[in-house]
């Protein structure tokens, strides 16, 4: 089966970014779209609709792979903002599935590429004749 080319360009840039789970890409996507903000983890979990520890792990995650910057906590709360120094290809990568995910087709894509092998072991656990 052959990609068709916002599908290509979905799964090389997230592979290139590192970026494997949803909710990471959720958290660098408001990151990105919010720019330099000063917010706690708790009221990012609540706006995204994910767990506060999951949303931290994300936040983790992406710090440790210099996509985004995280100040020091101080009263409950960060400063987050995607680095200056981040690459022109990632900056590129970003930029496209940003792009993207403007639109239903778009965000489709990267839903299915980042819930990919989750949904493909809930096919296999499914038992015969389920959908019938």
């Amino acid at each position: 089966m052959c990609e068709n080319p916002a599908e290509h360009l979905v799964r090389n840039c997230l592979d290139s970014l590192g970026i494997s789970k949803l909710i990471e890409w959720d958290v660098l996507n408001f990151v990105q779209r919010r720019g330099t903000s000063l917010i706690s983890i708790q009221e990012i979990a609540r706006l995204l609709g994910h767990e506060s520890t999951a949303v931290g792990g994300a936040l983790d995650r992406l710090e440790r792979e210099n996509l985004i910057i995280r100040s020091r906590t101080s009263q409950g709360a960060n400063l987050f903002r995607i680095p200056d120094s981040t690459d022109a290809a990632h900056r590129h990568c970003i930029k496209q599935l940003m792009s993207l995910s403007g639109s239903r087709a778009g965000r489709l894509f990267i839903v299915k590429r980042l819930n990919a092998p989750q949904s493909e072991s809930r096919q296999q656990k499914q038992p015969a004749g389920a959908g019938e």
